[in-house]
């Protein structure tokens, strides 16, 4: 019995974990007693009764965020320590020797660590929020039974004693005893470790055996690779197999090698800066500065000239891309996948689904050596055979919800019930033996039934292959024998259906004896004809082609079909030069010829699946970065290889989606435009802070290098740490968050070994950094020696850095042709900190920051020497770009 009430949970679940062990031993009829549960499933009552006893079918449980936790892990950085230290060391200094300065600068850089910590906080919660609600988008799904109705639900809702169905490519939702089964294989590997697929059937097992010799049971996250079941579940959640070995902990994205790049760049730059602020210290105590200054300013420095948050800001901007992509209904299964996104160079794509439609219409009969405008025509023979192939032959389902299957098979169903035909009865009349499902290796269908006492065989498949496979033909309602005269006007009427863009359908029959107990058993058949069904390309795809080859990205076009209706429907979906190519002639050819054919080609006919991983390694040989669409089984090996592997979101199989980086909700190719043009944006907002950073922080070390072996301090400690406060974090934040710009889809690609840090980025960081230096001190020193107001001179290259800062973000977006008001983050950014700025120069604060009030002609002199700055970084920006190569100087 099952036990529901909370001190009974225990002891359940012991009772649970015996029967779950030794359910391959079980006959059907014991486990549906033990479970409670028939071949139709569970009553909704009875569901709800063990959800609420077992709990959800999950093995690890999203906990919520909290903030409190992200507040805590701000103090994992180092430089947040570095910060406390500072204000503690200024706090004891202050109180110890009675510096007033020194407790000032103390409250000021709590109140900056207190800031900062709850900044970086928030902008964790929002990373976080925005992966979980992603996670959210992508649920696995299952077919179930429940009190005599067949429906899908979330496979979270599972419990043992419900009755669910397996297609081929499913990912099996729960650990489960098989009822009945089609030819069905398993991929066990991630439980087994054998790459091997297993074949399962029904029979019991008697004897005690490990899990990979149990043949009539599937387990949970496993897949269907071939064939398809009916089961009934046994374990959910924690009491599957995969439950009783999965460790304890929530798992995440693997380091971003995008991140990491700028994690190292980062770390480069921290070595430069320390060894110039060792220097600079040396040369302070050289000249005998008190030791408590000493240790302020270089902290700060530190502070101020390592761009700590960059990584953070990184994963920032990625973690918001891909939010943005999937209100565009792309789910980023990798945030780290969009910067390789955005250099992708080659799509080769599926043809069915994906480029075209995926609701085929019958157009056109080919019976008895014949184009037929109506099966009136036919003579009684064909259109019997013509009707039980069609229809016995299929595997489309119709469910509460409508027709569900493959899309020719649908469109045979809709074309004879357009006719009046009683699709139940003619299934109804004829027992089905053996069913064997389309194989890519096969490329046909096949079933054996019994009509009227006897045996027959039919197929359904690519007409080549069903006709080779042909003696006998139909013809004025009699069976001939096909001649070599018939089989070229046959190929010559397929020619004529593929140009005209129509897939067709081929059918054929063989009486076969009693022994005959496989429908994919070899017979001698007769052809009985074919049909062309039209797919139309997708509404907008032209648009889509046109936009990607725009955009430097080159698409392919890999497909099963004959090389004919490959070709008419490239041409119709706006496909350039095109130059199509079969699987024959690719098969043998060697590793350097493959590679020159799959680069010339843009159609690849009557391809298997197994061949697309082929076309994906022969193109990055060539060093191309391949983006791949795949929704099967056998399309899993490609979307593993290739640099992105695309699944679809609506006809994609789970183990497909599972092995993709992207998945398109929508199936539409649009999406995967809107996917490289965030990829792209990603990758040129990321350059955009990187230049903005390392072009204006590494000045500060500089100067204060210069002031150092004058004997002066351009800047106190506090300004740094303020400046360090106000133009770090929250500007680089705006900036990641920039729109496209309008011209990004009409560039390039980025090369395959392009670096975020470049020799322009290099070359802007040195020369734009030096002339910072240069107008800075300048500035400084020229106001102190003609002042001789140390304190003014401090408050105006203060200032001046602050106003710097911000117009270089002015300057970078400029380049990239940005309207100035595109970007609110950016325009609250900048306003608010010169805001403050200003404040603080004229309030009671300017105590606190050890400024002074600056008159007309002082701000006359910052103002005028900004532009300078501007106009002149603008001089050097277009020399770097007068010697550097294009693709070198593209952000």
């Amino acid at each position: 019995m099952w036990q529901y009430q909370g001190h009974h949970v225990r002891k359940y679940t012991q009772k649970w974990y015996n029967v779950h062990m030794d359910s391959y031993q079980k006959t059907i009829p014991q486990l549906y007693t033990y479970l409670s549960t028939n071949e139709n499933g569970l009553p909704e009552t009875e569901v709800t009764k063990r959800q609420l006893s077992i709990g959800k079918n999950v093995i690890h449980i999203e906990k919520d965020v909290s903030f409190l936790k992200l507040v805590l892990h701000q103090f994992n950085n180092y430089l947040a320590w570095l910060l406390i230290f500072i204000a503690a060391f200024a706090f004891f200094s202050g109180f110890y020797f009675h510096l007033n300065e020194q407790i000032i600068d103390g409250t000021i850089i709590t109140i900056i660590v207190v800031l900062n910590v709850f900044i970086g906080a928030y902008q964790d919660y929002k990373s976080e929020k925005t992966a979980q609600l992603l996670k959210s988008v992508l649920k696995n799904e299952a077919i179930v039974m429940r009190h005599g109705v067949r429906y899908t639900v979330n496979a979270e809702e599972l419990v043992p004693g419900d009755i669910i169905f397996l297609e081929e490519g499913d990912k099996i939702p729960a650990d489960c005893r098989l009822v009945a089964s089609n030819e069905l294989k398993i991929n066990e590997s991630m439980l087994t470790g054998e790459s091997t697929h297993v074949f399962k059937d029904i029979r019991t097992l008697k004897k005690t055996l490990p899990l990979a010799e149990r043949k009539n049971m599937v387990y949970m996250n496993t897949y269907v690779v071939n064939g398809s079941a009916t089961c009934v579940v046994i374990g959910t959640g924690k009491q599957t197999e995969i439950g009783t070995i999965a460790q304890s902990f929530e798992g995440t994205d693997a380091p971003s090698p995008f991140v990491d790049e700028v994690d190292s760049a980062s770390k480069k730059i921290t070595y430069v800066a320390i060894a110039l602020i060792l220097i600079v210290l040396g040369i302070f105590f050289v000249k005998g500065n008190d030791w408590i200054s000493i240790f302020m300013i270089g902290s700060a420095l530190v502070i101020g000239s390592i761009p700590e948050g960059l990584p953070a800001i990184v994963t920032f901007s990625l973690a918001i891309g891909s939010l943005r992509l999937a209100k565009k209904h792309v789910l980023v299964k990798t945030k780290s996948l969009l910067e390789t996104l955005g250099s992708v160079d080659v799509l080769c794509t599926d043809k069915t689904g994906t480029l075209t439609e995926n609701m085929m219409t019958v157009k056109k009969l080919f019976f008895e050596m014949q184009e037929h405008t109506s099966v009136d025509e036919l003579s009684p023979l064909s259109y019997t055979m013509f009707t039980n192939c069609a229809l016995l032959v299929n595997e489309a389902k119709d469910t509460v919800k409508g027709l569900h299957g493959e899309a020719e098979d649908i469109a045979l169903i809709q074309f004879f019930q357009t006719l009046g035909v009683d699709i139940r009865k003619v299934k109804a009349a004829h027992d089905t033996i053996s069913f064997a499902p389309f194989s890519s290796e096969r490329k046909y269908a096949s079933s054996l039934n019994t009509i009227d006492g006897k045996y027959i065989n039919f197929r359904k498949g690519a007409p080549e292959i069903i006709l080779e496979e042909c003696d006998t033909i139909i013809e004025h309602g009699k069976i001939k024998k096909i001649s070599k005269k018939d089989r070229t006007t046959i190929l010559a009427a397929l020619k004529q259906c593929s140009d005209n863009a129509l897939r067709s359908i081929a059918f054929s029959y063989a009486p076969t004896s009693h022994n005959a107990k496989k429908a994919k058993e070899q017979d001698h058949h007769t052809f009985i004809g074919f049909v062309g069904i039209y797919d139309a390309p997708k509404e907008g795809v032209q648009k889509t082609i046109k936009a990607m080859y725009n955009a430097g990205i080159e698409v392919k076009m890999i497909t099963g079909d004959n090389v004919y209706t490959a070709t008419a429907i490239a041409k119709e979906c706006g496909f350039q030069h095109i130059e199509a190519v079969t699987w024959e002639e690719l098969k043998n050819l060697s590793p350097t010829a493959l590679q020159e054919k799959v680069n010339t080609c843009n159609v690849f006919a009557r391809m298997s699946p197994e061949f697309k991983l082929k076309i994906v390694e022969a193109l990055q040989e060539t060093g191309r970065r391949v983006a791949i669409t795949g929704d099967g089984v056998n399309d899993v090996p490609a979307l593993k290889k290739a640099e992105v592997g695309i699944a679809m979101g609506k006809k994609g199989t789970d183990i497909a989606k599972e092995a993709a980086d992207l998945i398109l909700l929508d199936d539409n190719l649009f999406s995967i435009l809107a996917g490289i043009k965030e990829g792209r944006t990603i990758f040129s907002n990321v350059r955009k802070i990187i230049n903005y950073l390392l072009t204006a922080n590494i000045a500060e070390v500089f100067v204060v290098f210069l002031g150092s072996m004058f004997g002066v301090t351009p800047f106190l400690a506090i300004q740094l740490l303020w400046v360090n406060f106000v133009t770090d974090i929250a500007p680089a934040m705006a900036l990641g968050s920039d729109p496209s710009h309008k011209d990004i889809m009409k560039k390039k690609p980025t090369g395959k070994h392009e670096k975020l840090i470049n020799k322009k980025i290099t070359l802007l960081t040195i020369f734009i950094g030096l002339k910072k230096v240069i107008i800075m001190f300048g500035l400084f020193f020229v106001i102190y020696r003609t002042t001789n107001n140390l304190e003014l001179a401090q408050t105006v290259s203060f200032t001046w850095l602050v106003f710097s800062h911000f117009v270089r973000i002015a300057s970078i977006r400029f380049d990239e042709h940005m309207p100035i008001f595109s970007n609110p983050y950016v325009n609250w950014a900048i306003t608010i900190p010169v805001i403050l700025q200003i404040i603080i120069i004229y309030t009671p604060l300017s105590l606190f920051f050890q400024v002074v009030p600056l008159s007309l002609a002082m701000w006359g002199i910052i103002l005028i020497t900004v532009v300078a700055a501007v106009l002149l970084a603008k001089v050097i920006t277009a020399i770097i770009d007068a010697h550097i190569p294009l693709e070198e100087s593209d952000y």
